[in-house]
């Protein structure tokens, strides 16, 4: 008994570690600007689809830890406040709760989730800075921001699903 259940802990941190992962990979390439005519599409929003899609069943604890340090070295490496990155990580993962997720989630259902997701968080993001900050709201930047993300979502989640099948047994498929 004790045996079965260190190996599901043991799966469960590995779960955490595999999104952890795959999320400080999407922080690398969310840095890639795309420049046409004059504009220009960032992918800044890009980890948020990580997380979003944290692999179902990891554990909890373990995912958040993990998720702070993502966000923190998200932080680190674009140059921001520290501590931003890692507090919208984490309260995604929190309100969100990727890791309980049904087993037969439907891609448009998670895209929409997602879609929905980042309406929110940009509604907040623009209340807390037209409260604090007194910063200018330009909906042109977070559309060329956020825009492009949401298009790239598509193609995350299926590089998602084939790195998940490289990693994991058949009978352990977490979507």
């Amino acid at each position: 008994m004790a045996f079965v259940e260190t190996a599901n802990i043991t799966r469960s941190r590995s779960l955490a570690l595999q999104g952890a992962l795959f999320t400080a990979a999407l922080v690398v390439f969310s840095f890639i600007d795309l420049r046409f005519a004059g504009i220009t599409l960032s992918f800044l929003w890009l980890p948020l689809i990580g997380v979003y899609l944290w692999p179902r069943g990891s554990e909890t604890s373990s995912s958040t830890v993990l998720l702070m340090l993502t966000g923190l070295f998200f932080d680190v490496v674009s140059d921001g406040m520290i501590g931003v990155w890692a507090l919208i990580f984490l309260a995604t993962f929190l309100i969100v709760r990727p890791n309980k997720r049904s087993r037969n989630t439907s891609f448009s259902s998670l895209w929409i989730g997602f879609v929905t997701w980042t309406v929110i968080l940009v509604l907040g993001i623009w209340a807390i800075q037209a409260i604090f900050i007194k910063v200018n709201f330009s909906v042109l930047s977070v559309f060329l921001q956020w825009g492009p993300v949401l298009l790239a979502f598509p193609v995350v989640y299926w590089l998602s699903q084939f790195a998940r099948r490289i990693v994991t047994d058949p009978s352990e498929r977490v979507y």
